[in-house]
This record gives structure tokens, C-alpha cells and sequence, in this order.
């Protein structure tokens, strides 16, 4: 039976129940409906019979107005060349003639920019930069930060981000403090507890559970990162650091991004493990914090899936132990005939802007990238608004000439970027053609 009959015949068993009490207030109180309910149904049943009790078919579903193909093309064309108005303003703009006077709501544009991946401002803008790079090859200053990374670690082992983290005041333990260290290649991660002095943690933070475990993969700490805080800049971890043959580089001052693989991780800590921790249970020593501490890293390491640019969806461990390249490489370690490259030489490291450890102090590298260009001639400079109203030069084959500002990519970048905004290309020249 389907509900349009069960529905028909719940409403005719209420009209007989009426007439054989001969009471309609104790019909309608039985059935579970209203006096006026009631006689809504008998007024249908009088006017129309017995069909009048069938439920009335819902209203058509509304279909939302569909945008022609010429449209979608004049919407997304325009979008790209005004990537900063939003679904309002093209709808009024393009009621104008030079754009073929189409009319289309506010809401028609908003949907099909959504659908195209072009539903905020900075995806239009985006979407606007890549059409430049598929058609000429160019690229914008802001887009070239963007790709490349400002850490650069091609192994376990090779750099490893340290950072203090203040946990809060327990009551009977005092000012904790946590110490917090992840590989940057592997995402692997270590974080340890203390109160007091801070130096003498960081050393044994390192000498207990880092260095260990790095050993125990096959892999040897080579630099590390850290602010300019003084746990970081003591005489004790400065010697650690020149027994061990590790490098020691400072991220520059008032930019905490600069070390953002141990800032995202302390956050992760903070959000996911303390703010529920300590609403679960109150801790009478640093020691049960500890414990519960080492628990969620393990599951950290161990058993979650990272999505980052490097993990991919999968688990810090199995990179930091399965990873075929080892730093023990013409060390004469044990482990060092599975690596297949030897470490960097330390001149060469020296000059990536870690620490050259002569006797007496630690003295800092040359010049960074970012200095050496804030250090070129202003008029030698140029901006991305510059680069597309550049001339072409017949030196470079037809496309403008190479800038600071503006880098060529690989043909297969280029193919890469073509092959996504092929569609958008398409709808940005036929805006030119009108």
C-alpha cells in the first residue's frame, strides 16, 4: 500500500468514526486531529466524493535557470578579466552591449563560479595566472614564492626544527615547558617536558630521544633549526651540537613562519591533546603528563595519516624508517652501506646558512637569497603588472625579457598548467575578440 492510499484511507476511517459516534470533537480527539482539520476533509469529501480525501500532489519541483553555453563562456571570460567583482557586479556588467546584453541573475553567475572552482576572489586570481602562464610562460613573483618551499630537506635527518613551547603553571610541579623537535622531511616528531632550566631539556631532549631514534633508522641529524631564544643560543647545546658534527641555523628574527613545521605541530599538540587532557583529568606531577604526552605522539607518528605536502596521506614512520637514503654514507657506520649519496660536505652546508663552527665562536653564514635581492638596484626590479605589459624581445624567442619578478617554468610545468585552465584560456581570448 502506498502512503497516498494510507493517507486516503486514515481520513475516511476519521469521517465514518464521526458519523457512528455522532460526536465530531470525540472523533477528532480520538484520531489525534483538529475540529477544523475535520472539516476541511468534509468540505473536499461533500464537493468532490470520496476522491476528495486523497492527499494533494505536491507542487513541480522548481528548475533552476540553466545559463546557455554562450553565457557560461561570457560569465567565466569575464570573471578572468575582472577576477577581483564579484557575482553581483557581473551580473550588472554584463547587461551592458558591449558584452551581448545577457541578462543573468546574481545567483546564476554565483553557482557556475562555484562549480568552476572560481567561487572567491583569490581562486580568480589565481585562475588569472595561470591562463598568463599557458599562454606565455610567465610567472608572477607572488606565484613563484608560493611553490617553492622555504625548508629544503631531501632525507630523514637532514634538518630538524626545535621550538619551546610554554604549557601553563600546574599547581604543585610549577612552569612547564615543552620541547618540541620534528624532522622536516619526515614529519616525524618528539616532545618532551620540563621545568626549570631549559638548555640542560634541550640537550637531553636530543641526546635521549632523538638522536637515539635517528640512529636506530639509519640516519644521522645533520643541522638544525630554532629561534633566537636563549635555551638555543647557550654555550651547553652549542657544544652538543659541535660534538656531534651538527649544524645549527637561526630562523630570522620575528619571523616564526620561517620555522613552520614545529609551529604547525605545536599547534597540533595544543588543540588535540592539552585542551582535552586537561579537561579529562587533573595532573598531580610531570610525570603522568609525560606519559599521556608520549602516548599521543606515538599515535602522532605511528598511526595517523599526514595529508602535507611531502606525507601525502601517509604515516610520518613510514618515511622516517623505510626511506632508502641514509646519512651515514662515507662515515664508516654500520648502516652505511644501504645509503646510496654521501651527506653534503660541511663547506657546502655551510654555505646553505648554517653555523661554520671555528674555534673561539659560532659565526653566521653570508648573505640569504632574500637579502642578496632586497641588496639589487631598485630600477632592475620589476613587478608582475610590469611583466605582462613587457614587450617582447627577439632574443628570448618572442617572449618578454627575463626579470627578477618573472621566471620561464619547464615545458612540463607549462603542459601541467595548460591541460587545467584550457577551458578558462578559451573563454578569456573570445572576452578579447568582443
Amino acid at each position: 500500500m502506498t502512503n497516498h492510499a494510507i493517507v486516503w484511507r486514515f481520513r475516511r476511517q476519521v469521517m465514518l468514526e464521526a458519523a457512528r459516534l455522532g460526536n465530531v470533537s470525540e472523533a477528532c480527539r480520538r484520531a489525534g486531529v483538529s475540529r477544523t482539520t475535520y472539516y476541511r476533509w468534509l468540505g473536499r469529501y461533500l464537493a468532490y466524493g470520496p476522491d476528495g480525501l486523497a492527499p494533494k500532489c505536491g507542487r513541480p519541483p522548481r528548475r533552476r535557470q540553466c545559463l546557455s553555453l554562450q553565457a557560461e563562456q561570457a560569465v567565466l571570460a569575464y570573471a578572468l578579466a575582472h577576477p577581483t567583482h564579484g557575482p553581483q557586479r557581473i551580473a550588472d556588467e554584463l547587461l551592458a552591449e558591449r558584452y551581448g546584453a545577457l541578462q543573468v541573475s546574481r545567483m546564476s553567475v554565483w553557482r557556475l563560479l562555484r562549480r568552476r572552482g572560481l567561487g572567491s576572489r583569490s581562486r580568480r586570481l589565481a585562475a588569472l595566472e595561470g591562463v598568463a602562464l599557458a599562454e606565455s610562460g610567465l610567472l608572477c613573483e607572488g606565484r613563484r614564492r608560493q611553490a617553492e618551499r622555504h625548508i629544503e630537506a631531501q632525507r630523514p635527518g637532514e634538518l630538524l626544527c626545535l621550538d619551546s613551547f610554554y604549557v601553563g603553571n600546574l599547581k604543585g610541579v610549577g612552569r612547564i615547558w615543552q620541547l618540541t623537535a620534528i624532522d622536516a622531511f619526515s614529519a616525524v616528531g618528539w616532545a618532551a617536558l620540563a621545568v626549570g632550566e631549559l638548555p640542560g631539556a634541550v640537550v637531553a631532549l636530543l641526546a635521549k630521544r632523538v638522536l637515539p631514534d635517528c640512529a636506530a633508522a639509519g640516519h644521522r641529524v645533520e643541522r638544525v633549526l630554532t629561534d633566537h631564544g636563549n635555551e638555543y643560543r647557550s654555550l651547553a647545546l652549542n657544544e652538543f651540537l659541535a660534538a656531534h658534527d651538527i649544524g645549527h641555523r637561526y630562523i630570522r628574527v620575528g619571523r616564526p613562519q620561517s620555522n613552520g613545521f614545529v609551529e604547525r605541530f605545536q599547534g597540533t599538540i595544543l588543540h588535540e591533546f592539552y585542551r582535552i587532557a586537561f579537561r579529562r583529568a587533573r595532573y598531580g606531577s610531570l610525570a603522568a603528563l609525560q606519559a599521556d604526552l608520549d602516548v599521543f605522539v606515538e599515535d602522532y607518528n605511528r598511526h595517523r595519516a599526514h595529508h602535507g605536502y611531502r606525507t601525502k596521506g601517509r604515516r610520518p614512520i613510514e618515511l622516517f624508517e623505510t626511506h632508502t637514503c641514509n646519512s651515514y654514507a662515507g662515515t664508516g657506520h654500520p648502516r652505511a652501506g644501504g645509503c646510496l649519496r654521501a651527506p653534503r660536505p660541511r663547506a657546502q652546508a655551510a654555505m646553505r646558512g648554517t653555523l661554520d663552527r671555528s674555534p673561539g665562536r659560532a659565526r653566521r653564514s653570508s648573505h640569504s637569497s632574500q637579502a642578496r635581492e632586497r641588496a639589487r638596484p631598485r630600477e632592475d626590479r620589476i613587478s608582475p603588472v610590469q611583466a605582462f605589459r613587457q614587450p617582447s624581445s627577439p632574443a628570448t624567442g618572442g617572449r618578454p625579457d627575463r626579470a627578477p619578478a618573472i621566471v620561464l617554468l619547464e615545458t612540463r610545468k607549462k603542459a601541467q598548467f595548460a591541460a587545467i585552465f584550457v577551458d578558462l584560456s578559451a573563454s578569456h581570448r573570445a572576452l578579447r575578440m568582443v
